[in-house]
């Protein structure tokens, strides 16, 4: 259930337009609470995003009202209004720094959507909603940390439920940031989407040193390493290099590479290619053995 103000921050409209609504053409909440406070479920929020969206296309308000009584059109996906109203929802609530909220809002996305879904769909728009805040303002940096800790708290909670006992296996594929790289949620997101398939993952945090992360390597004799890189520096195509000498088999991921280790950039192109890697390999031993190789 949604309270006036919040159906009104995540569609971008005055509660006094929602009041309106409602009392001129009867698109309101479906309940009030004991004390009369209007209470919008989400098929209330969706219809009113329907309207909304037909009144910014030109048609006039009394025929949206109507017309918004049903779902039509790619516009109208329910599916995708309530995606778009979720991301909205999840920059709110870091804004104001309502926590609690925000935990139980990702909670209930990872749980319903899986984490790659979540990711896709919700997690990545809202962040890119702060993105072009930014661009536009430059007042929102606290805000994505907000948003970006609770997400990685999330998927840690998430991703222990779901655990599977393959998780403890030998020759894991090891998730590994690149000297200098501090963003890490998409391996976060990546090791909780792997173990979820039952592929033993292991993820290194950031800010390891380049000399730790390889020698990490030599001790975990991992199946797979996985290299991630936002921004693109020289420092990284050197480790890429030195890890790659070592014998192993190695993906590179994010947008920070060139085209030349052929790197994944997306969460389901990485899963993919890591993924039938694992299922192809004979065994985890001769997947260590595949000098050079590049996935």
């Amino acid at each position: 259930m949604f309270a006036v103000g919040r159906v009104a921050a995540l569609l971008g409209i005055p509660a006094v337009t929602l009041r309106s609504w409602e009392r001129r053409y009867q698109v309101g909440p479906a309940q009030r609470s004991p004390g009369q406070h209007r209470r919008y479920t989400r098929a209330d929020v969706e219809r009113l995003q329907r309207m909304r969206n037909l009144i910014a296309a030109g048609t006039p308000a009394r025929e949206a009202a109507l017309l918004s009584a049903t779902a039509g059109g790619a516009d109208d996906d329910v599916a995708e209004v309530w995606t778009e109203l979720e991301a909205r929802s999840l920059v709110e609530l870091a804004s104001t720094a309502r926590l609690q909220s925000l935990a139980e809002e990702l909670q209930t996305c990872l749980t319903q959507r899986g984490l790659s879904s979540a990711w896709d769909q919700v997690i990545r728009p809202a962040l890119r909603m702060l993105e072009a805040r930014y661009v536009a303002a430059g007042d929102c940096i606290d805000i994505e940390l907000v948003l970006t800790q609770a997400v990685s708290d999330a998927v840690d909670r998430h991703t222990d439920l779901l655990r599977p006992p393959a998780a403890d296996a030998q020759h894991p594929v090891l998730l590994v940031c690149c000297p200098g790289e501090r963003h890490c949620l998409p391996l976060k997101m990546l090791r909780g989407v792997l173990l979820g398939l039952a592929i033993p993952t292991v993820f290194l945090g950031p800010g390891l040193p380049a000399g730790a992360a390889t020698a990490a390597i030599a001790r975990i004799t991992p199946s797979i390493v996985v290299l991630w890189a936002l921004i693109r520096r020289r420092e990284s195509m050197e480790f890429y290099r030195t890890i790659a000498g070592r014998g192993v088999v190695m993906c590179a991921a994010g947008p920070g590479w060139p085209h030349t280790p052929d790197p994944v950039r997306s969460l389901d192109g990485a899963v993919k290619r890591i993924s039938g890697l694992w299922l192809t390999a004979e065994d985890l031993s001769s997947a260590v053995g595949m000098t050079g190789r590049q996935v």
